[in-house]
């Protein structure tokens, strides 16, 4: 039971297992995630997106009962790992993404309509079956902090730009939020043009806030680009440890038949000895 479980594991865990049922499974569950997507795209609702839920649904409950099965590889806790997964953020989602089958059930309009926009969360998925994405994910999760630095300096920016435009143009920001909103698409250098500052001193400020825009900006793409590629080479280098390690698991269970079939073929021959003799 180990084994099968062990090999399930293997299976579904896209950073391991570099088998060929590995990479059918992830094909299988991202075309199961697109599936689930596509409802979204048509405002009618056709009769054969019924089935092609139930279909969908289906898959994702035997994946989730299957990765349930085998959390104790993943999580590495013991049995305590069967009583932790299901409040890990992917199991979390995984039984949010089985639930909107049940809004043909007889539920309540609102409460239905309510259900079907967890459709969206489905695409969530796809961040377990994309290497490139959970490779940033990493990133983000190892280097959260330099990256929340810079995020606390750009709101103080887009606050205190804010306040002075607020102040320096009363009668084309009448409100904070306005301002705030100015702030924003000016940094991120979009300009709508909707709101606009009419004075001298407004102008001046804009450009202020469109050059620091810039550079606050620039501060964190330098940084995640290096960060992804040491990452990809740590990814690359375990990817390579694995396939070593697979390697050698089949290359001993190989060995294992050769001897269990040697050690069939002396028995067989110590019988046909022993009938010989009889």
């Amino acid at each position: 039971m180990y084994n099968f479980r062990k090999k399930i594991s293997d299976i579904i865990n896209i950073w391991t297992g570099p088998s060929i049922w590995c990479r059918v499974y992830d094909v299988v569950m991202i075309i199961a995630i697109i599936m689930g997507l596509l409802p979204l795209a048509f405002h009618d609702k056709y009769p054969v997106f019924r089935y092609t839920d139930i279909v969908v649904v289906t898959i994702f409950i035997i994946d989730y009962l299957l990765r349930w099965l085998t959390a104790d590889f993943r999580i590495k806790k013991g049995k305590l790992s069967f009583l932790i997964y299901p409040v890990t953020f992917f199991a979390i989602i995984d039984i949010i993404c089985i639930l909107p089958l049940f809004t043909d059930f007889g539920l309540g309009l609102r409460f239905a309509m309510l259900l079907r926009l967890v459709y969206t969360l489905r695409f969530l998925k796809f961040i377990r079956y994309s290497k490139s994405i959970m490779i940033l994910t990493n990133v983000l999760k190892n280097y959260g902090y330099v990256l929340m630095s810079i995020f606390f300096i750009l709101i103080t920016y887009i606050l205190f730009s804010a306040l002075v435009i607020f102040n320096v143009e009363p009668d084309t920001f009448p409100t904070f939020f306005d301002a705030v909103y100015w702030s924003v698409v000016t940094m991120v250098t979009v300009g709508y043009g909707d709101i606009i500052p009419t004075s001298i001193a407004g102008r001046v400020v804009a450009m202020i806030t469109s050059v620091i825009g810039v550079i606050i900006f620039a501060l964190p793409s330098g940084f995640i680009a290096a960060a992804f590629v040491k990452e990809l080479s740590k990814y690359r280098e375990k990817e390579a440890k694995d396939k070593e390690y697979f390697a050698n698991i089949a290359d001993i269970e190989k060995r294992i038949q050769e001897l269990e079939k040697k050690e069939k073929e002396d028995i067989n021959q110590t019988n046909d000895v022993s009938n010989q003799e009889k």
